[in-house]
């Protein structure tokens, strides 16, 4: 049913088999206070409310995935290579003008970290300005959407191409075809991404930057 509501039905004194016709001079039922009795009593007015009801639920579902702490943003170069995502940076606790060193991998990632000597610092209006000829390296271009992904225990952000998540997820397509109505089935069972390691700074220097 939609939305609409039924109007109501009043409901006053009914004629008896064999009784005289009634007197159209005696009151009549008023439909806003309701109907009148013989004696001269007012009848209350009677409603029926066929207002929408909601539709039932399927039931209780089985839990797929518990929640995650938000540490991945699609974000866009600005066209001086400029980057920055509010909720994440505030998740690694970082602020404007906060030292930086960027590093590239050999996947083709960036990895900015918080390093008091680095020769990099975050905006004023805390974004990482990444400099062209590394963007370049990295098979970036400005204005290019890409994946951030916070790692807090590093104070560490990774950057990465789109084309990694091509990689990472499922096959879209089967994804389409072997989905199923909510509440059938048994639930499925997800396992933690795995994580990146082996990054290797412009000075040669390894670190870890888990996923």
């Amino acid at each position: 049913m939609g939305d609409r509501i039924v109007p109501s039905l009043v409901f006053g004194t009914h004629p008896v088999p064999g009784s005289p016709p009634p007197d159209p001079h005696s009151p009549q039922p008023d439909p806003d206070t309701g109907g009148i009795a013989g004696d001269g009593r007012r009848l209350p007015r009677r409603e029926l409310d066929l207002r929408r009801t909601e539709a039932p639920g399927p039931g209780a579902l089985p839990i797929l995935r518990t929640a995650h702490p938000r540490r991945h943003a699609i974000r866009t170069f600005d066209e001086k290579g400029r980057i920055g995502d509010r909720l994440l940076f505030g998740v690694l606790g970082w602020h404007r003008r906060m030292p930086v060193s960027i590093r590239v991998h050999d996947s083709g990632a960036l990895v900015v970290r918080r390093d008091p000597r680095g020769e990099s610092a975050l905006t004023e209006r805390t974004h990482v300005a990444v400099p062209a000829p590394i963007l370049r390296w990295c098979g970036l271009d400005k204005r290019e959407q890409v994946l951030l992904v916070a790692v807090p225990s590093l104070s560490a952000l990774v950057i990465h191409g789109q084309e990694t998540l091509d990689r990472l997820l499922p096959y879209p397509e089967g994804l389409v075809a072997e989905a199923r109505p909510v509440g059938e089935g048994p639930p499925a069972a997800r396992t933690p991404a795995a994580g990146v390691s082996g990054t290797v700074g412009a000075d040669g220097a390894s670190e870890v930057a888990d996923g």
